[in-house]
């Protein structure tokens, strides 16, 4: 039986992205790990310095310039140093597709729920 904090992120609106080749859900809120179903990795993202809303670096945890979270049904290399520079022209991709729940997502056959740029 799911707890109802399971049931939101299960449940709740994400952004479709395509971050380093791979296809994630976005979402601007934290988001524990007690929540996540097995299966899914979960990121975060943090925005630039001067505040201008450009993803600069994934990692585990952010702690400052906190600009969101990435589920992934694929785990994300973060290399030796255990974060990843985010180049937003080069390694983001926004979709077209309407935004999905986490559920539909586990559920989505890629090429057509996800349609990415």
């Amino acid at each position: 039986m799911r707890t109802p904090e399971q049931e939101n992120v299960l449940n709740a609106s994400y952004e479709v992205i395509k971050l380093f080749d791979k296809k994630v859900l976005f979402t601007s809120e934290r988001i524990r790990d007690s929540g996540l179903p097995k299966g899914i990795y979960k990121y975060e993202v943090r925005h630039d310095d001067e505040c201008q809303g450009i993803m600069c670096e994934i990692a585990k945890r952010i702690f400052v310039n906190h600009w969101g979270t990435i589920l992934s049904k694929e785990e994300i290399d973060l290399g030796p140093n255990g974060y990843r520079i985010i180049d937003e022209d080069k390694d983001v991709r926004w979709s077209t597709s309407n935004p999905l729940s986490l559920k539909q997502f586990i559920q989505a056959e890629k090429s057509k729920v996800c349609n990415i740029r």
